[in-house]
This record gives C-alpha cells, sequence and structure tokens, in this order.
C-alpha cells in the first residue's frame, strides 16, 4: 500500500523537521536541514496540489541514502532548544532512519520485479542476435555443455572413459555449472545423470580450495557450491585434508594472523568457514619486528573527536615516510632467492582494500603524490586514474591546444608544462611583445623568443594536418620532436610513466582502426574519459620492473611480497550483497538499477540472524 507507506514516513520525517524548525541555525540542525526542506516542500506544494506519490517514493528513497542523517554533525550542549534536549532530537532521528529503511526496502522489493518485466524484450532480443550471429556467449559454453553431458548418456560415457583423472585447482572459484560438470565426469556409475547422485570413481578426482578466498562472485563463484559438494563428496567417502602450514611468513606474522581471524571466523555465520589456524616452517627473522603498526600521526578532526577523514589524510604521508626510512635507513634486510638482502622499493607493496570510493575519489593519489614527492619508484597495479596522472593531463592538454588554436589555456599548458618546459618568465615576456596564438607567428623574434616561436611553428603544422594523417601519427610526431620518451622515463616510477603514454597512443590507434573521422573526435573521447575517471592505467608488473608495488586485494590473490603494508584501512566495509542464487529454488535474485528483490534481502537478513 504504497499510499499509506509514504504517509507513515512523512509523518516521520514531520515530527523530526517540526523539532529542527525550534532552532534551525544549530550545527544539529543544519546538519538535517534536507529534513526541513523536505517537510517544507510537502507541506507548501499539497496547498494547490494533489499528492505525487511518485515523486515522494523517490525524495524519501533518497533520503534514506543520506549520509547525514546516518552521522549528523551534534552541535555543543546538552540542551537543543527550550525543553527539547539534544539527545530527544537524536531519538527521533533514529526512529525516522528506522522508518526510511523500511520504506526504502518496500520500495525496492515493489520496483525490483516491474524492471525486470521491462528487461524481458532486451533479453529476447539479445538471444535473438545471437542466434542470427551464431554466437555463443560464456554462460552459453556451460549450459550446452552441460545440458550435453547430463543428457546424451554416450557423450558422458565417452568423455568419462577419455578423462582418467581431473586434478582442480581454486575449486572455491567453481561455480555450479562447473561442479556439475566436474562430478559428472568422474561418477563410478555412467547411468547417473543427476549430479547430486554422482560417487566420484576412485582415484579420478583431486580438488584444492580454500573457502576462505571464494571471493569471485561476478565468476558465479558461491562458497555454499564449494560446501555442498564438499558435504556431498565426503558423505560418498572422498577423504578430507587440511593443508595448514604456510611457507610464506614467519612464525609471529602466522600468530598475529591467527589471533585477528580466529575470533572472527568461526562458522556461525550462513556459509562462513571455519578459521584453520597457519602452522609455521619458517624460522623467526631476530634483530627487526615482523609486525610494524604506523600511527596516524593527525587523527582528529574538528570536534576534536577521532575522524576517519583526518585518518585517511595523515596516513598516506606517514606510510610513505616510513618507506623511505625502511629502504634508506633501517638496515633490514628480506629473504630473496634463499639470501638475505637489503630492503628496496620493488620487496614493498602497498594493499588496498579498494581504489576508488564515492565520496573520497581515487585512493591511491595521496600515496602516488607521496612517493613521488620521496622520488620512491612505484607502480599502480590496475589503477584507475589513467586521466588524473600528470603525464596523461599533459598530453590532453596538448591536443587540445592542436585542435583548438583559440584555446590559451591549453596552449599554455602545453607551453608550459613537460613537453616544452618553457618558463613563466618568458611566455609572459613574449605574450605582451607578440601574442601566444600560432595561428599568427610573426615573421622575426627576439633570440631570446627563438624556441618559442619554433614551438608555436611546430604546433601550427600538426594543426593544419591534422585531420589529413591519422591521429596516432599526429600524437607520435609530438612526443618524438619534443623527444618525452627520454624524459617521461627518467621520472620517478618512469616505467609506469612511459607506459601510460604508450597506452594513450594505442587508444589513438584504436580510434583510427575504429573509423574515427576526425582529430576533434579522439580529444572529446578523451575529454569524457577523463570526465568518468575509470581509465586503468597501463599494467607494468613485468619481470624486472622496480618499485614499490600499489594493489587491491583482488590483484594481489595468490602473488606474494616479503613486505606487506596495509593501506588506507578506513576505506568503506564492502557494499551489500546485490545478487543471491538457490540452485534448489531455480532463484537468482539481483539487485537491478539500485534497487533491491525481496528475496536478495530476505537472504540478507538471515544471515546476519544467523551470524550473531
Amino acid at each position: 500500500n504504497r499510499a499509506a507507506a509514504i504517509e507513515e514516513t512523512l509523518v516521520a520525517v514531520h515530527r523530526l523537521a517540526s523539532l529542527l524548525r525550534l532552532k534551525a541555525t544549530d550545527t544539529l540542525a543544519y546538519s538535517l536541514r534536507s529534513v526541513i526542506a523536505l517537510s517544507d516542500h510537502v507541506q507548501r506544494t499539497e496547498t494547490v496540489r494533489e499528492r505525487d506519490l511518485d515523486e515522494l517514493e523517490g525524495r524519501l528513497v533518497v533520503m534514506a541514502g543520506d549520509r547525514d542523517l546516518r552521522n549528523p554533525r551534534r552541535g555543543r550542549g546538552p540542551q537543543f532548544a527550550g525543553d527539547v534536549t539534544r539527545d530527544d532530537v537524536l531519538n527521533v532521528l533514529r526512529e525516522l532512519c528506522v522508518v526510511l529503511d523500511d520504506f526504502r526496502a518496500m520500495a525496492d522489493s515493489d520496483l525490483a520485479p516491474r524492471i525486470q518485466r521491462e528487461l524481458f524484450d532486451s533479453l529476447r532480443a539479445y538471444e535473438a542476435m545471437k542466434a542470427q550471429l551464431g554466437v555463443l556467449d560464456f554462460d552459453d559454453l556451460l549450459i550446452r555443455a552441460r545440458d550435453m553431458i547430463r543428457d546424451n548418456p554416450r557423450v558422458r560415457a565417452e568423455l568419462q572413459e577419455r578423462f582418467t583423472h581431473i586434478f582442480v585447482d581454486e575449486f572455491q572459484d567453481t561455480s555450479s555449472l562447473q561442479a556439475e560438470l566436474l562430478l559428472l565426469l568422474t561418477a563410478d556409475d555412467r547411468k547417473v545423470s543427476n549430479w547430486k547422485d554422482v560417487r566420484p570413481a576412485p582415484g579420478k578426482l583431486f580438488v584444492v580450495g580454500d573457502p576462505k578466498q571464494s571471493i569471485y562472485r561476478f565468476r558465479r563463484a558461491d562458497i555454499r557450491v564449494y560446501d555442498a559438494i564438499k558435504h556431498q563428496l565426503e558423505q560418498r567417502g572422498v577423504p578430507s585434508l587440511h593443508l595448514k602450514t604456510s611457507f610464506r611468513s614467519v612464525p609471529s606474522v602466522q600468530r598475529f594472523v591467527n589471533g585477528a581471524f580466529a575470533p572472527v571466523m568461526t562458522g556461525a555465520a550462513v556459509h562462513q568457514p571455519d578459521y584453520v589456524p597457519l602452522m609455521p616452517s619458517r624460522a623467526e627473522v631476530k634483530d627487526q619486528p615482523p609486525v610494524v603498526v604506523i600511527a596516524a600521526p593527525k587523527p582528529y578532526g574538528g570536534n576534536d573527536d577521532i575522524a576517519k577523514s583526518a585518518i585517511r589524510n595523515s596516513l598516506p604521508d606517514a606510510t610513505v615516510a616510513f618507506i623511505q626510512w625502511l629502504i634508506d635507513k633501517s638496515g633490514w634486510t628480506v629473504e630473496e632467492n634463499g639470501k638475505r638482502v637489503k630492503i628496496e622499493s620493488h620487496h614493498i607493496c602497498l594493499l588496498f582494500r579498494k581504489y576508488t570510493e564515492s565520496y573520497a575519489g581515487d585512493l591511491t593519489r595521496p600515496y602516488v603524490s607521496a612517493l613521488e614527492a620521496r622520488d620512491i619508484p612505484h607502480v599502480v597495479v590496475g589503477g584507475r586514474s589513467l586521466h588524473g596522472r600528470e603525464e596523461v593531463e599533459t598530453l590532453r592538454a596538448a591536443l587540445a591546444a592542436i585542435e583548438y588554436p583559440d584555446d590559451d589555456l591549453s596552449l599554455y599548458a602545453t607551453l608550459r608544462g613537460s613537453l616544452f618546459a618553457f618558463a613563466d618568465t618568458d611566455l609572459f615576456a613574449y605574450q605582451r611583445s607578440h601574442r601566444l596564438d600560432y595561428t599568427r607567428i610573426p615573421e622575426t623574434v627576439e633570440p631570446r623568443f627563438a624556441e618559442i616561436r619554433e614551438a608555436m611553428s611546430f604546433l601550427r603544422s600538426l594543426h593544419r594536418g591534422r585531420n589529413a594523417r591519422p591521429v596516432a601519427d599526429t600524437l607520435t610526431r609530438l612526443i618524438e620532436h619534443t623527444r618525452s620518451f627520454a624524459n617521461f622515463v627518467f621520472r620517478p616510477s618512469g616505467e609506469q610513466v612511459l607506459a601510460n603514454v604508450l597506452l594513450v597512443e594505442e587508444y589513438a590507434r584504436a580510434y583510427d582502426l575504429s573509423g574515427g573521422v576526425s582529430f576533434r573526435g579522439f580529444v572529446q573521447q578523451l575529454e569524457r574519459d577523463a570526465e568518468r575517471s575509470q581509465a586503468k592505467e597501463a599494467p607494468t608488473l613485468e619481470e624486472g620492473s622496480t618499485g614499490v608495488r600499489m594493489m587491491t586485494v583482488h590483484k594481489a590473490k595468490g602473488l606474494e611480497f616479503p613486505v606487506v603494508i596495509l593501506a588506507d584501512f578506513c576505506a568503506g566495509s564492502p557494499e551489500r550483497p546485490r545478487e543471491y542464487f538457490d540452485g534448489e529454488r531455480e532463484l537468482a535474485a539481483l539487485t537491478l538499477a539500485e534497487c533491491t528483490p525481496r528475496e536478495l534481502r530476505d537472504n540478507e537478513l538471515i544471515a546476519q540472524r544467523e551470524g550473531q
């Protein structure tokens, strides 16, 4: 009943707004001004027209996600206004948040299935297009293979005979379809076509997996599949062994990890594995600590309270200062090829939970800036800040200057930047004497301006021929004329810088091959990509590349580094579950357009209850 749900929610909004209006200038009231604004809007508009349920549903859903409601600025003093205490206002706020959460859940559950039905035509068109082109996608390949093996006894028998031994590594990343294929191929009875009834032939199947690493949900990996198949195999006599010995870490690190995870990974939550403690294999290293805590030097915010933003702002420089001390002054060593060697930059990994956050932007940039300020080489593996890199901004400005002669700012940035590197004083003097405009270059200039005039003449030649040659050719001429490769490669983290420049050249070639018709089209494409800020930096993790590695947990999976530093531990927790699969019910519940269906939310609530 949407009308009744909206009315109930608005009652809670008006109740809080009436308290906030008592002292609208208070810090608490100001941080919750969106509540007053919505209340005023409803009261004002409903005097002249009927209630618009669609509009109000949208406004209330937006308000339910307002961070200020969850963490408002409290203000000072116990009294808010008159007899109303600050705690009175906060209690009413908490009640409103509960009402808003319930409303958003109902609104999402109502809208998600309607969106799903709207998608059916698109899905049918997609299937028809694949059939017309005679192509299959990855899921099709799995489904067709499963159907063929499950439904055709002759095919199943032939493949069971052909594959005498099957070894599966990273079994925790197995989807239900892959697991079904796997068990059907290893069945000891060729007549069995239901994978849940399969008993593997003795010695035919060997799997290795770690349920704690079942993180690739986008590939349909699901720890429930792992648990179900493990239970099924154990019931049919397949032995299970725990691999406990860790060969990577010294005992002190293992004790630290065991102490952190054993109390929380108890298997009590739904589909949460029990923690298996790590066992030592290496000897301790003397005279240097295995675990170091880097304290945030300025953790306090404006109200003298510990604040995430303050910690986030102060940690990058402190962390990189520690890295510099570790490399230059500590005298500590790490093991490499069986020998103890001095710590160098490539031994160190800065590990991030994620690279970007909606309200904080690129989380790696402060660390990159701190590393560059100390001339410490570094590599951002799979970073998403390509267009925020100085070398790429330099190329974008130059390309804009070549396309738009009247873009004075881009022209100045190009001449002042690292491609030509003219001094401000020289450019200012040239501008006063002549004019920074390559369409009107004087015949003669003073000797001190000769190089500027030459640079302007070169940019004019690129402008005149930009649409008569491939974009990549223009970009290559610019880089070669300014000898920028040497400039880029000798910078700190020069490998990464040069790789990013070459990546922009690859983008230009791809644009040419795709039928790009104008130089301006490529310039505009780069600008659009920069606004989205999601382009990945070029990968440079080849053997022999030097520098501190900056990686996400996902990128680092399976890799090993002598020194690992956990960076930006204030990054937000993982998002709420966005999908839920139940093979028994043949149910797939996914978030659509930020709307969560009831089945997904119910599963999340069950998991929370059992986890408690």
